[in-house]
């Protein structure tokens, strides 16, 4: 059902529905429920708009030494200071988590042609103070009921400077009857992500503007983020190499910010972004 003339806050887990798009949200501020003509597009279990964060350790990079680099008596006295955290397994403290925040405060507006969902989402105070999270997280979905699309920006503010190997995702988990015909453009060129070599880069891709691309019996599904261009495929996927190529059928997620990598990239960041994805039928 659509909104009631005096309801302006999103209740997590309640349906709406507006012509023939219904939709929910979850306590994390993302969408876990998108139904387009009874076609449901969001994977089970996963969310479009689902924030996370990523945090990495010693194993993590143990893993990804092992799997990457070629460490030999030449290479291991550069490779381990520009690819590695040095002295990260000095600092226990230091453990591999992902956390997602919760929601604080919500607002809907409804026009003619736009239903928009406003959510402020939040960490936990100790999380913000120890790994320094953005102290302001807002989520702003707007859904157009004419052209059959979904806008999405995510703002964040305050974030404080963590030396600590960090990552911040934003996951957009579109359900499709068959995953392996999604194409990625790269350089402008549509391109199989099944089609990658070994040894090449299976799971994260720089993508262009177009995005994702899907086209299948259910029609042609397209997904952009303009503004964070790299795109992990399957799962979350920054320091795993196992030439394995990805389940497309498990989720796709958008890498907001990271600093894991040391050569010719920021060791830490601090300040105020702003992301948009989109969601095209």
């Amino acid at each position: 059902k659509g909104i009631a003339p005096n309801e302006t806050k999103v209740i997590p887990g309640r349906r709406y529905g507006f012509k023939d798009i219904t939709l929910s949200f979850s306590q994390t501020g993302g969408i876990d429920y998108l139904s387009i003509d009874n076609q449901q597009v969001i994977i089970p279990g996963r969310e479009f708009g689902g924030l996370s964060y990523e945090r990495f350790d010693f194993n993590d990079y143990s893993e990804f030494f092992s799997q990457y680099s070629r460490l030999t008596r030449w290479t291991t006295g550069w490779a381990m200071g520009d690819f590695g955290r040095r002295g990260i397994e000095a600092c226990p403290e230091i453990r591999y988590e992902k956390i997602k925040p919760f929601m604080e405060n919500s607002q809907i507006d409804v026009t003619d042609t736009q239903v928009i969902f406003t959510l402020d989402v939040t960490y936990q105070p100790h999380e913000i103070r120890q790994w320094g999270l953005p102290k302001k997280n807002r989520l702003v979905y707007v859904l157009d009921l004419i052209e059959g699309k979904l806008d999405l920006t995510y703002d964040w503010k305050g974030k404080q400077a963590n030396r600590m190997p960090e990552s911040y995702w934003l996951e957009t988990s579109i359900q499709v009857a068959n995953p392996s015909r999604w194409q990625m453009e790269k350089l402008d060129l549509l391109v199989d992500p099944l089609d990658v070599i070994q040894n090449g880069n299976r799971n994260l891709h720089a993508l262009t503007e177009g995005g994702m691309v899907y086209r299948g019996y259910e029609g042609q599904y397209q997904l952009q983020s303009f503004d964070a261009p790299l795109m992990s495929l399957g799962r979350r996927s920054l320091l795993k190499f196992d030439n394995q190529l990805p389940d497309l059928g498990k989720g796709l997620f958008v890498n907001l910010f990271n600093n894991v990598w040391g050569t010719n990239f920021a060791a830490w960041y601090e300040g105020d972004m702003s992301y948009h994805v989109r969601f095209n039928w």
